[in-house]
């Protein structure tokens, strides 16, 4: 697999087949890539944006980097593209619900977690598409920089400040 793209096109190709096809269930447009999700990154895993924002109308599903494990990807792929089927304003309401339950997601809605019957598949999918190629990249050293940022502007603001003052 030469880039996660790709993988992603795989899993979809797969998932269509295996999850979606099979419960009458099309995949509307989409892309998908790797990107910072909007809102709370601790809990958020992945996000799907309505294809009313997009250019070209389509959905585009961005997983966030900070994971790596193929089995929780796929999952939060599922997830988002029954967001996807069921329309971004469904939310995690009924329509969006009524699509989880008929692929053999689970509660909580707001999650993404394989019922009993729908692992196995997952698995089988995961095995078929090989390992996810991308290495977990993690905030702290994001976080480190940023407020190392702010410290080094802050500080020479208030060098600065202090110089006018004729206290520098």
């Amino acid at each position: 697999m030469t880039n996660r793209e790709e993988w992603f096109l795989k899993a979809v190709e797969q998932l269509k087949q295996k999850v979606f096809g099979p419960h009458g269930y099309s995949i509307p447009k989409f892309r998908c890539g790797v990107g910072w999700p909007t809102g709370n990154r601790k809990k958020v895993g992945a996000q799907c944006f309505d294809s009313k924002n997009s250019g070209d109308k389509t959905y585009e599903i961005f997983v966030s980097p900070k994971f790596d494990e193929p089995y929780e990807i796929i999952e939060m792929l599922v997830h988002e593209l029954c967001h996807a089927i069921a329309g971004i304003a469904a939310g995690h309401r009924k329509e969006f619900i009524a699509v989880m339950k008929a692929v053999g997601m689970v509660k909580p809605w707001t999650g993404s977690k394989a019922g009993d019957v729908l692992t196995p598949v997952l698995e089988t999918v995961v095995n078929e598409i090989g390992p996810y190629p991308h290495a977990k990249l993690g905030q702290k050293d994001r976080i480190r920089s940023r407020l190392q940022g702010f410290l080094k502007s802050n500080v020479h603001s208030a060098n600065t400040l202090l110089a006018l003052l004729g206290n520098g």
